[in-house]
């Protein structure tokens, strides 16, 4: 096991009462002067060229020759690296991890918040079911372990991995190094601007020589066929009746059986109708910790079980 740079729970803010569970770069610095322009465009105009300007400097600047800079201190609390735990992690992780720093660099997550704030405002949306969070790393590299585990004893293919709602697509980098084996990894994204984010995230990863396929699809994801499916994450904490069970029907008829669906801050099963309860975790997200549900097709059994991915090693 090594030491790896990007670190877990801050000390500081625990001894506080404070939960800040996400080390992450600092916020960005760019002048936003411009992007504040994009606010007055039409909305096909805008639809036509929808990236920050921001975000477009720094993908300008970027290399992929360019190692990932460390932070000395956390984007989410302010506090110093060292007042951060230290994750241990295996050499399969490491390598992984610094692909995806290398790879994520340009797509600070301060930008992905203001890309998404920057869509929603100018197509007119509101900001209920558009909030922008982003995955800890290696805690969702050890959430697909758990995927992985769960479903070596019923023979599931290792088939699709989609996300929807997938923001600038990191999980799909992610999902698409891990050894878990999926072919395609699909990642669905309404907003324009994340979704330009995500296509170019993806192609950088292309031109890497990755082995599976990876792409984004500009899409309300309840539209989006779910196409050989075997994980689907999804984010359901803005979801209520009666859309939950005509997303939760939908799903156990896209998965096949042993097809897992992690859903965060909401569980979506329900015995008996397709897609059962397996366990809870939790992982670390940009806004903190956040329960994490497993349920799987077809499998009648339930786990009374909470994984605290912050500590798996």
């Amino acid at each position: 096991m090594a030491v790896c740079p990007e670190r877990g729970r801050c000390l500081s803010c625990a001894s506080q009462g404070t939960e800040c569970c996400e080390f992450s770069c600092p916020p960005v610095e760019d002048d936003d002067e411009e992007d504040l322009k994009m606010m007055h465009l039409p909305e096909q105009a805008y639809r036509r060229s929808p990236l920050l300007p921001s975000l477009k400097k720094r993908l300008a600047s970027w290399s992929r020759e360019t190692p990932a800079a460390q932070a000395s201190t956390c984007g989410a609390c302010g506090c110093s690296v060292t007042d951060h735990e230290a994750m241990l992690v295996s050499s399969g992780e490491q390598r992984i991890l610094e692909v995806c720093r290398r790879l994520f660099q340009p797509f600070e997550l301060t930008l992905g918040i203001r890309q998404s704030v920057q869509d929603t405002a100018c197509l007119g949306l509101g900001r209920v079911g558009f909030t922008y969070g982003e995955v800890s790393l290696l805690s969702f590299l050890r959430l697909l372990d758990r995927v992985a585990c769960i479903q070596s004893g019923h023979a599931v293919e290792p088939g699709a991995f989609y996300d929807l709602g997938c923001g600038v697509g990191k999980t799909l980098v992610l999902a698409a190094l891990h050894g878990i084996g999926f072919h395609r990894c699909v990642g669905v994204e309404l907003l324009p601007g994340l979704a330009a984010a995500a296509r170019i995230l993806c192609e950088n990863f292309r031109a890497e020589g990755a082995a599976a396929v990876v792409e984004v699809v500009e899409d309300d994801m309840e539209q989006v066929p779910l196409e050989g499916a075997s994980m689907v994450l999804l984010n359901a904490g803005s979801w209520t009746e009666p859309s939950l069970s005509i997303l939760r029907r939908r799903l156990a008829q896209a998965l096949p059986d042993g097809g897992v669906v992690a859903t965060v801050r909401h569980p979506i099963a329900k015995a008996g109708e397709g897609l059962e309860p397996v366990e809870e975790l939790r992982l670390p997200m940009s806004w903190g910790e956040a329960s994490v549900y497993l349920a799987q097709k077809g499998i009648h059994r339930r786990l009374k079980v909470v994984v605290d991915l912050n500590e798996m090693d």
